[in-house]
């Protein structure tokens, strides 16, 4: 199940279906992965993200103190659909130009295997 939570709540085994923020403001090679490191976990809290998609079907759940009254919240709650456009994408789009972009995809893809430890 796909679950939308804060960035406090967000800890090791649990699996990132969405950063929540375009991908040129992360320092990741890929969007979805499981945060299985203390490292990872740091990169993440100092993206600046407020809130962070998990899947809970890949990954550890957000735990609920058993004192706790609330209930966790059904698929069909979540208010905003997975699938809507970013609106960052139009100003990242209109920033760089295509040779910029091919000079920052060339960076990223040659230093892709610093950037997975």
């Amino acid at each position: 199940m796909i679950k939308k939570i804060p960035i406090g709540q967000l800890e090791i085994g649990m699996y990132i279906h969405d950063l929540n923020c375009g991908w040129m403001n992360h320092p990741f090679a890929r969007n979805r992965f499981k945060v299985d490191k203390v490292a990872i976990l740091n990169k993440i809290l100092a993206t600046g993200v407020v809130e962070v998609y998990i899947d809970t079907a890949r990954g550890a759940d957000v735990r609920i103190p058993e004192t706790s009254t609330v209930k966790p919240r059904e698929a069909d709650e979540i208010a905003e659909p997975l699938n809507e456009t970013s609106p960052f994408i139009a100003n990242i789009i209109d920033k760089f130009s295509p040779a910029e972009e091919f000079n920052r995809a060339k960076n990223l893809y040659s230093n892709a295997d610093i950037l997975m430890q």
